[in-house]
């Protein structure tokens, strides 16, 4: 019921801009810009959801792993109620375990941030890392968090596959506790690649609880500003400004496209064109702008092609000659339709 109303709704303000306009050809347009803040590419980066699905997948072994909590609370005893939000992620272990925990692939938008709550207790006091450091029979006590190449082995730790790390206990000399705290980077390198965020942990050594939330991808989402359009003899020429670092757009003409030559068309500049439109038409176009996975919201103009007015002729214009009764004086008179006045009398004309 609700979508049959806005349906219906939504058809008759249309109709309505239509017959406003109808007799003048002019445009209206509507635009809605994008948040200033940007949007989070990520799905369930909270973990609100109270699972790892949507958005998460884990790889365990060992006896523990990736779990989603509303406590925070680990085996070893230590808790960290989440950071924002009902829930947290939390790697616990019984001992030993591995854990690996990876956001679904996303492509990485135009000046955009990372930044996430992170969180450990390292009751070992110690790093180690052996040869192979998923072995859960060697001396394996790591923890990194990372951005991978989408297509990478979620538990690959080659430089290749590794494009940007905020957190490596192997590197430098990072403290063995660690409370709340956020870990931010800019991924404006990384612009349109497919990555996936990876978070791993193994603990042969000791007790090593790790937790995670408020995961944010952050993007300026494009926009279509300053619609307009311009109708011709049947045709239509619609311009833009572009924002939000958009790379392309989708134009699509909603009606009037009985006589159109296409119906939508994509483009890499703010303009597009519809022609053959039959004067009269009313018509709607749409104008959805894209970048590295994001979309705008539309913008949209309504109005009617112009109908021509046809030239009124020019009138014929004619001349005659007139005599004065009384001196006979000749005097000429110019009109559509001249008569000699009052005392003359045609002569010629």
């Amino acid at each position: 019921m609700t979508a049959h109303y806005f349906g219906m709704k939504s058809r008759a303000l249309r109709l309505l801009g239509a017959l406003c306009l109808a007799a003048t050809g002019l445009t209206i347009a509507t635009t809605t810009p994008s948040s200033a803040s940007g949007i989070n590419l990520l799905t369930n980066g909270g973990f609100e959801s109270g699972s790892f699905t949507p958005g998460w997948t884990t790889n365990d072994g060992g006896s523990g792993g990736w779990v989603v909590s509303s406590t925070g609370h680990s085996t070893w005893g230590t808790t960290n109620a989440p950071d924002e939000g009902n829930y947290t992620a939390l790697y616990d272990q019984a001992h030993p375990t591995s854990g690996v925990l990876t956001s679904d692939p996303f492509t990485v938008p135009t000046s955009g941030t990372l930044s996430l709550d992170f969180a450990y207790v390292n009751a070992f006091g110690q790093w180690d890392q052996a040869a192979n450091a998923f072995d859960l029979s060697s001396s394996n006590q790591w923890l990194r968090v990372d951005v991978i190449k989408a297509s990478a082995a979620y538990d690959s730790l080659a430089p290749s596959d590794i494009l940007l790390t905020l957190f490596n206990s192997q590197s430098g000399t990072p403290a063995y506790t660690q409370s709340w705290t956020t870990l931010s980077a800019s991924l404006a390198s990384l612009a349109g690649q497919s990555v996936e965020i990876r978070v791993a942990a193994v603990d042969d050594d000791y007790f090593m609880p790790v937790w995670v939330d408020g995961v944010v991808v952050n993007g300026a989402q494009p926009a279509v500003t300053n619609l307009g359009v311009t109708p011709a003899a049947g045709s239509l020429t619609a311009m833009w400004s572009p924002s939000g670092g958009a790379s392309g757009y989708t134009c699509t003409l909603m009606y009037g496209y009985n006589n159109a030559t296409s119906f939508s068309m994509q483009t890499t500049s703010p303009s597009c064109t519809f022609s053959g439109l039959a004067p009269g038409t009313t018509w709607g176009i749409q104008v959805v702008a894209t970048s590295n996975g994001l979309t705008s919201l539309p913008a949209v103009a309504f109005g009617t092609i112009p109908v021509p007015v046809p030239a009124k002729p020019k009138p014929v214009m004619h001349r005659i000659i007139c005599r004065q009764n009384q001196t006979k004086k000749l005097r000429s008179f110019s009109g559509v339709n001249p008569h000699c006045p009052s005392g003359f009398h045609l002569v010629a004309g």
